[in-house]
């Protein structure tokens, strides 16, 4: 039978709460939480290249989340973060890979323990 250290039990714990409690929740303040591209009610556009991010770091047509502006694909997400692909720059920032300098480039992720998971799950 194999034993886990406390150590371990409490790392393993923190990151399934962490997953649990994943708050995708990340976009400038004024920026419409419900779609892609819409303006409704005042609020600020979003999820077009160029414009702020949506809720849950969401871009119109698997664009990328940089630093709370969306990227379009093929485009360059800058610096050494490569292109913009299916929601991932380069090799980063995409569910199931590497977080982009703590950050997730793809809509409904977060940064967990340095890799991008999906919210809620």
């Amino acid at each position: 039978m194999h034993r886990i250290s406390f150590v371990h039990a409490l790392a393993l714990a923190a990151l399934c709460v962490s997953l649990a409690d994943c708050s995708c929740q990340v976009h400038p303040p004024g920026a419409s939480g419900g779609g892609s591209g819409s303006s409704g009610g005042g609020a600020a556009a979003c999820g077009a290249a160029g414009q702020a991010c949506c809720a849950n770091n969401a871009c119109d047509g698997q664009g990328c989340c940089v630093q709370g502006q969306c990227v379009a694909p093929a485009a360059s997400c800058g610096g050494a973060l490569g292109v913009c692909a299916g929601g991932s720059c380069g090799n980063c920032g995409g569910v199931g890979q590497s977080c982009c300098g703590g950050q997730c480039t793809a809509g409904g992720a977060a940064c967990v323990a340095g890799t991008c998971a999906a919210c809620g799950g």
